[in-house]
């Protein structure tokens, strides 16, 4: 096969928690949505893959991929392995949102920086790195999915494949019959199938220093050498908040003195203002 000339990246001078990768997978199985048990869809994981050892340190279910999921991916993965030094993600706007890691390419010229907050990730000292557009190559994560595919949604039993001559000839007669999971099932069975199948699967990297062992060991391995990663990988209250804390809609000035709110989607929360903007508060568990 011809091919153009390319450039392999090194991991050796990389350790734990050094770089998280961040992408969005569609599942290739359906499953009954969770407030409508007649009706059914493919879920969307959102998940941060740790550079290194190839870890998945924190993931998200989710029905549609947004800037929430994002960031209830990050907190599960600092929940678990810590703070990381810097995140490398795509290029959709559930990534590039001015209140989590900034709009990077998406900012606009006429917008005043003077305005804008500092983001969650400046707020918990991570830095962002953003893909280079329409290079899906250029992210590691996007072979893991593929890993996942081949582990986790082919032993669905709703399994539809990614392409038409993917799909079983049994699907038709489960959907018809309700042979389909449940979302809460999924999710469920989720961590059981990553922390227990694929974390510790063998390490597929390229450093022979780490020949034999699991992604999970290389990463306890690997952490021991990390720069100040005993007070990283402490969830302390403060950047705990940090996770949470968002700021979602603009109050501009209106009519005889009082503020309307640009139209967006706002969730339930607690709000709080500050300077011109509006924040919402996600209560921590």
């Amino acid at each position: 096969d011809k091919y153009i000339p390319y450039i392999e990246r090194l991991y050796d001078d990389l350790q734990a928690n050094d770089v998280w990768i961040a992408d969005n997978h569609t599942f290739d199985f359906i499953t009954y949505c969770e407030n409508n048990a007649q009706k059914t869809h493919r879920m969307y994981l959102t998940a941060f893959l740790d550079a290194k050892s190839g870890v998945l340190v924190g993931w998200n279910l989710t029905e549609q991929p947004d800037s929430h999921s994002t960031l209830l991916a990050l907190r599960h993965a600092i929940k678990r392995f810590g703070v990381p030094k810097s995140v490398y993600f795509d290029n959709g706007s559930e990534f590039l949102t001015h209140d989590i890691g900034g709009r990077g390419h998406r900012t606009r010229k006429t917008w005043n920086a003077d305005d804008i907050p500092p983001t969650i990730l400046q707020l918990l000292d991570i830095t962002m790195h953003n893909a280079i557009v329409r290079n899906a190559k250029a992210k590691p994560i996007e072979r893991t999915f593929g890993t996942l595919k081949n582990h986790i949604s082919r032993v669905i039993e709703t399994f539809c494949g990614g392409t038409i001559l993917e799909r079983p000839e049994s699907l038709k007669y489960k959907l018809k019959y309700g042979i389909v999971p449940e979302d809460d099932q999924i999710r469920a069975a989720l961590e059981v199938l990553i922390d227990g199948d694929y974390n510790v699967s063998d390490y597929g990297g390229k450093e022979r220093r780490y020949k034999g062992m699991t992604r999970i060991e290389v990463w306890n391995e690997a952490i021991k050498h990390t720069e100040n990663q005993a007070q990283r990988c402490i969830y302390r209250t403060g950047r705990r908040k940090a996770v949470v804390l968002r700021t979602r809609c603009l109050e501009v000035p209106g009519r005889g003195g009082l503020c309307q709110i640009r139209p967006g989607k706002l969730s339930d929360g607690a709000y709080i203002r500050q300077g011109n903007r509006r924040l919402q508060i996600y209560m921590d568990a």
